[in-house]
C-alpha cells in the first residue's frame, strides 16, 4: 500500500519501500548491497527505510526537466 500524506510510519521494510518506489524487492536489496543509492538504517538485524529520507535522496539525483539550461544560439557565417 503506497504511503499517504498522513502516514506517520518512518520505518518501512524492503517490501514497502519497493512498492512505493515502483521497483522490485530484489532491486531494493541489490541497491543496498552495491550502489547504496537509497538510504537505510538497521534496527538489530532488520533493515528499515525512512520514506522522507529516501525521497530526498532520489530528488537530489534528479536529472533533466526544468534543470536543463538553454544555450544561446549563434549564427554561423
Amino acid at each position: 500500500m503506497p504511503i499517504s500524506q498522513t502516514d506517520t510510519r518512518i520505518a518501512l521494510n524492503d517490501k514497502q519501500i519497493a512498492e512505493n518506489l515502483g521497483m522490485s524487492v530484489a532491486w531494493v536489496r541489490k541497491d543496498r548491497r552495491t550502489k547504496r543509492s537509497i538510504p537505510f538504517f538497521r534496527i538489530g538485524d532488520c533493515i528499515r527505510y525512512d520514506w522522507d529520507r529516501v525521497r530526498q535522496s532520489l530528488l537530489a539525483r534528479e536529472e533533466g526537466g526544468s534543470q536543463i539550461k538553454s544555450r544561446a544560439t549563434g549564427s554561423t557565417a
